[in-house]
């Protein structure tokens, strides 16, 4: 577990040890959801995801979109905790 902030852009950055153990590396293509009140970071899959919410990711960075940080009122520059599950880094405010 990892405590980070959203900046006031709303990005937030991946650690590197997380980058590795998920294999992101800069330019893949990242898809960001909501489940059960927790933003949800992973890897796109062109099988189980459609386009809506890709991001890509760069230089160890991924923007939230703002379409979902109104919808869901994500706070910028606010601590989030950040967790890894199944392949999938879990943000909590």
């Amino acid at each position: 577990m990892t405590n980070k902030k959203i900046s006031k852009n709303g990005q937030i950055g991946i650690p590197k040890q997380v980058r590795k153990q998920l294999n992101i590396q800069n330019g893949d293509f990242l898809t960001i959801y909501y489940d059960n009140d927790v933003l949800v970071i992973e890897k796109w899959d062109n099988q189980h995801h459609n386009q809506l919410n890709q991001c890509i990711f760069s230089n160890g960075r991924v923007s939230i979109p703002i379409e979902l940080r109104r919808i869901h009122n994500i706070e910028l520059d606010f601590p989030v905790t950040m967790e890894i599950s199944n392949k999938k880094i879990l943000l909590k405010q």
